[in-house]
Parts: C-alpha cells; structure tokens; sequence
C-alpha cells in the first residue's frame, strides 16, 4: 500500500475560558479547566483544554497520505502540529512534504499551499502554520503527507493536530 491512511478528525479541548465543557476528555478537581487560565494542572493527569482539531495518521510506505476533509469552517490562521506526542514511528520518513489542499466539490483538490517540510526523523515533532489572509479558504479543506522514503509505519501512528488561531 503506497501513502498510507488517516483516522476521522476529533474535536478536542473544550474551551479557552478555564470552564468545563461536558463530553470533553478530562475533567473534575483535576482535569481540564481547573485553572484560572484554562490549562488543567498536567501533574495530576489533566489535559490542555486549548479547543483543537486532531486526527491519527499512519504512513506506509512511499508516497502521499491525505486527511479527511476538514469538519470544520477555516475562518483564521491555524497552525498544523505533526507527531506532537513525539511517537516513535518505525523509521525515518524522511522529509515529508506538507501540503494544504483545497476543493470546491471535494472531489477535486488542488494545491493551496505547501506549508512546507517535516523532517520526520522517528521521533521529530513538526509544527507549520497556514495563513488564512494571504491562501484564502474553500468549501473543503485537508492536508495531504507526501513520505520521501519506503518505511512502513502502518503499525505505528502518530498524531495531526490543528489549532485555529480563533474558534
């Protein structure tokens, strides 16, 4: 299998206002939004609560690896965070190529903007941001992961997050 495949996106954090949103990870005396500034306290097990769009990738082989469509509207800048968790995937992908696209029937994508390259390594954590006012937005969006190198990571995946700059 060439490229690879992805996980649905989520819908995590609950909110930027330090209050707890039901449904969310977490939760309680020690879990998200006991803090004033809404970042739960990490020592006792609590998650950021920062609102957030994550989906899992797993890359096979060589070649390009495509999110699902965004399920949400693009109304800002957002930064792409690859592999935050720093997994240690099976081998080095080498540099992956890391493209917005867009579609007006989302069928048909075209190339947005190439935010530029990952340096995968087997642990490498990557961040990249996308700037709404200068690329503009379409009906759907998603990222496309083009691997350089022939590794199989289809037993290891690691995560895509993407945080808008508003919500």
């Amino acid at each position: 299998m060439a490229g690879g495949f992805s996980s649905k996106w989520r819908t995590m954090g609950s909110n930027t206002n330090g209050t707890v949103d039901s449904g969310t990870s977490g939760g309680g005396a020690t879990g998200i939004g006991t803090l004033v500034d809404g970042v739960s306290n990490a020592s006792n097990g609590g998650t950021n609560n920062q609102v957030r769009r994550e989906c899992t990738m797993w890359l096979v082989d060589q070649g390009e690896t495509y999110t699902p469509n965004f399920n949400w509207p693009v109304t800002s800048n957002f930064t792409v965070i690859l592999n935050g968790t720093g997994q240690t995937l099976a081998g080095d992908h080498g540099d992956v190529d890391v493209v917005v696209q867009g579609s007006v029937d989302g069928t048909n994508f075209v190339d947005m903007k190439d935010l530029g390259t990952w340096d995968s390594g087997t642990t490498a954590i990557g961040h990249l941001v996308y700037d709404f006012d200068e690329n503009g937005v379409m009906p759907f969006m998603r990222l496309n992961l083009d691997s350089q190198n022939n590794v199989d990571s289809g037993a290891v995946p690691f995560k895509i997050v993407v945080i808008p700059s508003s919500i």
